[in-house]
């Protein structure tokens, strides 16, 4: 059996849960759904699979104080910081070349993001484990979820035929379909025959850098100079170098779509959540009999079906319905809840402006 590395993604801007979501607290470094930040939720996940000096986090420069404050058990090495995003396949062509150096080329990188939610772990578990065994045979494997809506804010998996000798649960992948609009997501729904994209993946470091090699030179050729830097004082720079020339892409766009052996291990039945939106906090958190979920210090009056959540102080509501109202430090939110997804352009509001940057 090969070693097992973690590789969890936990770049961010802090946009999707803004005002409590900051540029030096975005969401993965939150206890939203425990008394636990995501990113600690996410090792203890994985723990029972691999081990501290196995599990690398990559994040960014702004971040990487807060990782090794999160997490005081991660070798300080194991914490990568990228000098500035350029999407996942950058970030784990980084991540696979400080892997190989270290560990080789048969190393098996399990890959997951810092956000997300879990609720039956035992289960995922055995779902990552099916992952891994896919990756033992030179295959690059995805994670896919079993959707229960029609969700038009993930990316989807066509599910070809089972591959019964890699496991139960394990499929070949048709394609990856971009976020469709509501109609065709009830369709893929309805067929069963889908899958959920959830941004996880699963294969061995060498594999994953030959297919890098053959489908995205335009990211592999650059990173070839990092190889021989990797734990050097000469990383920091040439790693810069590397980000100022690569493109801007995703793993799945660049790699996984364009790659002839791509499996999927379907994970069913085991309560998992993006965290992409405040909505996403109230499908995650009890209500009261009026529909409404909280979070902090609030005092509702004739409120229905609303998210109030506080950092800081009180927040009283009187007469609303359908609202979300967030506070935290020096910023107060209020919108309908049907507009959460739109804060990335109140964020792209705060940038434009010099004396509105400090509420970022």
């Amino acid at each position: 059996m090969s070693q097992v590395v973690a590789v969890i993604m936990a770049g961010g801007k802090g946009e999707r849960f803004w005002p409590f979501s900051r540029r030096d607290q975005p969401k993965q470094m939150l206890p939203l759904t425990t008394d636990k930040p995501l990113l600690v939720e996410t090792v203890n996940r994985v723990l029972p699979i691999t081990d501290f000096d196995h599990i690398f986090i990559v994040s960014n420069e702004r971040l990487a104080p807060n990782v090794l404050q999160s997490l005081p058990d991660l070798p300080p090495q194991n914490s990568l910081a990228e000098p500035f995003g350029r999407d996942t396949a950058p970030c784990l062509a980084f991540s696979a070349h400080v892997i190989q150096q270290r560990f080789g080329a048969d190393t098996i990188m399990l890959v997951l993001s810092a956000d997300h939610h879990v609720e039956h772990q035992e289960r995922f578990r055995s779902y990552l484990r099916q992952a891994i065994c896919v990756a033992e045979a030179d295959l690059l494997c995805t994670i896919g979820l079993e959707p229960d809506r029609p969700e038009i804010g993930y990316g989807y998996l066509e599910l070809g035929e089972p591959v019964a000798q890699l496991g139960s649960d394990v499929y070949r992948v048709v394609r990856f379909t971009e976020k469709p609009d509501e109609p065709t997501a009830q369709k893929m729904l309805d067929s069963g025959n889908y899958l959920w994209n959830g941004g996880m993946f699963c294969w061995k470091t060498g594999v994953f850098l030959n297919a890098m090699k053959r489908l995205l030179p335009e990211v592999a050729e650059p990173f070839e100079a990092l190889a021989p830097v990797v734990d050097s004082p000469a990383m920091k720079d040439t790693l810069k170098n590397i980000f100022d020339t690569v493109p801007k892409i995703s793993v799945d766009y660049g790699v996984m779509e364009r790659a002839s052996n791509v499996m999927t291990v379907a994970a069913r039945n085991v309560g998992w959540d993006d965290l992409g939106s405040w909505l996403a906090f109230e499908r995650l958190n009890p209500s009261d009999q009026s529909g409404n979920t909280v979070k902090g210090k609030s005092l509702l009056l004739d409120t229905e079906n609303s998210i109030v959540a506080s950092r800081d102080g009180l927040v009283v509501t009187i007469g609303v319905k359908d609202i979300l109202v967030a506070r935290s430090g020096n910023a107060v939110l209020v919108a309908k809840k049907d507009c959460a997804g739109e804060l990335r352009e109140v964020i792209r509001m705060l940038e434009s402006q010099e004396d509105l940057k400090k509420y970022l």
